[in-house]
């Protein structure tokens, strides 16, 4: 596997796997109903990825740097549409939200039908945000389960989330507002596709 499409994959898998959460907690913590900027670090794996977040209601945008090669990560709730701007080479790649698969891997399921069981474990102040810290356990209907712990923000805001595969913080959070075109894919951009993990296209 070449070093770009393995970064495809560590960025796509992270960004399923949060879009799992945001899914499977519609029934227990509420989406952040504010906009906002942070920076982020997500560790998986042995890796570590650091990103600068930009969030409004329904919509998501990560940018980072791995190695020289620049990603941006659009996350459209409201679309059901996740895009990877690669920067460098202004091209990029869409999924749908509910996507089976990704790169020829199983990376989502079917994160609407998930439940989720919880345990809220009392308040407290983290990267100077007042937080509740809840302890969850997320249930797939293929019998998966994973537990780990939330802080969030009554705003909404996920200040830190916990399994046994992934820790995500954010820090210099702040409650500002975005620019729309933060969350569209930039004129010049071409898309780029990816069948599986045999090779590229280009429409």
């Amino acid at each position: 596997m070449t070093n770009i499409k393995k970064a495809l994959f560590a960025a796509v898998a992270v960004v399923f796997f949060a879009a799992s959460l945001c899914f499977a907690q519609k029934d227990f913590l509420k989406e952040a109903n504010i906009d906002y900027s942070a920076d982020e670090i997500i560790t998986t794996e042995g890796m570590t990825m650091t990103s600068k977040v930009f969030y409004s209601p329904g919509k998501m945008r990560k940018d980072r740097n791995m190695e020289g090669m620049k990603q941006s990560v659009i996350i459209r709730h409201d679309k059901n549409i996740i895009w990877m701007l690669m920067t460098n080479e202004r091209v990029y790649m869409e999924m749908p939200m509910d996507s089976t698969t990704a790169m020829g891997e199983d990376l989502s399921g079917d994160f609407a039908k998930n439940t989720v069981v919880h345990d809220i474990l009392g308040e407290e102040t983290l990267n100077g945000v007042k937080v509740t810290k809840a302890g969850i356990t997320v249930k797939s209907p293929q019998s998966e389960e994973f537990e780990g712990l939330m802080w969030q923000a009554k705003n909404g805001i996920i200040v830190k989330m916990e399994t046994d595969q992934m820790t995500m913080e954010l820090t210099n959070i702040k409650q500002e507002k975005q620019d729309p075109r933060l969350f569209e894919i930039p004129d010049g951009y071409m898309k780029m596709n990816i069948p599986g993990m045999g090779g590229m296209g280009y429409n």
